[in-house]
């Protein structure tokens, strides 16, 4: 079992994403990628917010299956990449880790509960009419270039 490091360059999740679409698209099987923007805690390069993002990484790969790919891939995002699962799993999925993270940071963190988590799913093969997986890992490619 493999379990997915609490920080990892964006490369090195881009190139996770791609592995597992080419591995979906072959067996035509699901795959769903979200990423969760946690920019409501502040900005990087404070120790403390950095500590909170990395138990926020850790609650989110606590609470699914052990195949699935968390990773704190820049200062306020943390991806998770779902193999195997079909964009309507996703969506359960996302919204449990979304109440998870919701309930941790009204307990730990100062953020107005008015806040809310930007994200969106992408998925294969079932875009359902958004983006695919790999126009949001293109998109995501484009975003985080230095």
């Amino acid at each position: 079992m493999e379990t997915s490091p609490a920080h990892i360059s964006t490369n090195s999740f881009v190139s996770r994403v791609q592995t597992e679409l080419q591995r979906a698209e072959r067996y035509s099987i699901f795959l769903s990628l979200t990423v969760f923007d946690l920019s409501i805690i502040g900005r990087g390069g404070n120790s403390k917010m950095s500590k909170e993002l990395e138990r926020i990484a850790k609650l989110i790969r606590e609470n699914v299956r052990a195949v699935d790919y968390v990773a704190q891939v820049r200062d306020q995002l943390v991806g998770l990449l779902l193999p195997e699962t079909s964009r309507q799993g996703a969506e359960i999925v996302v919204k449990r880790v979304t109440e998870l993270i919701k309930s941790y940071l009204e307990n730990r963190v100062d953020v107005p509960k008015s806040e809310f988590l930007p994200l969106e799913v992408a998925s294969y093969p079932d875009a359902a009419g958004s983006r695919s997986v790999k126009e949001f890992l293109q998109d995501w490619v484009d975003k985080n270039k230095n």
